[in-house]
């Protein structure tokens, strides 16, 4: 009885192996290193960190933050077309930092406007 290493009559066909050549690209790393992608993606990094930025500036300093979230809306549709993820980051966060501060600021007034009125928050 042959053994089931021994297969050499076996008709099936076997796929060829391909030596690779040096023009193939492949995941192995052969030594050499790989340049970096050729456009810059300066603009939707800078709308993601104005943006990020933004966010506790809304809270802490709400006057200071609007010019920092209007450049991270503005910098991430410039952005958009270099890198979709951080752009996109950027542009929700500078709107949601912009309602923050509206938000806030609109307290702020409601709550001056009732401390005028002798300071009973609860009338």
């Amino acid at each position: 009885m042959p053994s089931p290493i021994d297969d050499e009559d076996d008709e099936r066909p076997r796929p060829r192996r391909r030596r690779p050549s040096e023009d193939d690209e492949d995941d192995y790393d052969d030594g050499e290193r790989r340049s970096a992608p050729s456009q810059s993606t300066g603009m939707a990094i800078t709308a993601m960190i104005c943006g990020i930025v933004s966010l506790p500036l809304s809270c802490l300093c709400g006057f200071f933050s609007m010019p920092v979230a209007l450049l991270a809306v503005i910098f991430g549709f410039i952005g958009l077309k270099q890198s979709k993820g951080m752009a996109l980051t950027g542009i929700i966060l500078g709107f949601i930092s912009m309602a923050l501060m509206v938000v806030l600021l609109i307290v702020n007034i409601g709550l001056m406007a009732n401390n005028n009125n002798g300071g009973n928050f609860f009338r």
